[in-house]
Parts: structure tokens; sequence; C-alpha cells
């Protein structure tokens, strides 16, 4: 009776870990002239988790303002490397940078000074399994560097 409990709470563990290491990360630093930079994380076409965001954090070389917004259009933009955290399995949401995406709700708008690099709570934006369904942190227009990270988890 003990080994079986043993097992069982082993088996309970592992299926939580597993929860955990779906968490992914995508990063862009771009050299900006007068232009904004904007990524987003989107939902593909026929989505099977449930995107929860974490943390982002933006750097500016200048003072700037940070957006996030959440459901703007789909975003159709440059791709970005999604790096699954803890080797987990590759990520089912598509990253842009440069992002087209427009519209939506504005959730936050963060004042930046220069050379701060600002953190930002995600940990209660959910993006539910709509086609196309996203959020995005970008700056406004600058002439400087702008780095933004953007971190997240996947459930089902």
């Amino acid at each position: 009776m003990k080994k079986t409990l043993g097992i069982l709470a082993l088996i309970a563990m592992s299926c939580g870990a597993q929860d955990t290491l779906n968490e992914y990360i995508v990063f862009k630093e771009t050299s900006l002239s007068s232009s904004t930079e904007k990524v987003t994380i989107q939902q593909p076409s026929s989505p099977v988790m449930t995107i929860v965001g974490e943390v982002a954090s933006v750097y500016c070389s200048v003072a700037c303002n940070a957006t996030v917004t959440q459901l703007g259009t789909a975003a159709t933009a440059t791709t970005l490397t999604t790096i699954p955290l803890n080797g987990g399995q590759a990520s089912s949401a598509v990253a842009f940078s440069g992002s087209n995406s427009s519209g939506g709700t504005v959730l936050n708008t963060i004042a930046i000074g220069a050379g701060v690099t600002q953190t930002i709570d995600l940990s209660r934006l959910y993006i539910g399994k709509g086609s196309g369904s996203n959020f995005s942190i970008g700056t406004d227009s600058i002439t400087g560097t702008a780095r933004i990270t953007v971190q997240w988890r996947e459930v089902r």
C-alpha cells in the first residue's frame, strides 16, 4: 500500500511539473530611428493551448513609453524564435517582432526613463484558444535602442 501511494505521489508531482515546463521566452533588440518596436504573442490558426502571461521587460536607451495591448488584429509581420525554457516542448503560440498588430484593448502604458529596464507583470493576462488572439508590448516612436523580452506559459 505504501509503495502504491508513493508511486501515485510521484506520478502526481510529475504531472504538475509538466505544466511548468511549457514556459517560453522571446526577446528582440532593435536600433530605431524615429520608429517603434512591438512584440506580439499570438495564437495560431488552430490553437490547442491557453496563453498565460508571466513577465515582460522593456529597455529603451532614451526615454520612451511602453504599451501593453490585447486582442488586436492578427499579426503577420516577422516571426521571432521562441525559446522553450527548462527543455520544454515547442510553443504553440507564434511570436512576431516589428508587429503590425493594431487596435485591441490598451491594458497599460508605462513611462520608462532613458537607460532603464522596466519589468511588467503579465501574470493576470490570459489569451484563450481563439484563432489569432494575441497580446502585444510595444514602444512609442524613438531614436535609440529598444529591447523587449516576453515570458509566458501555455496550459491546456
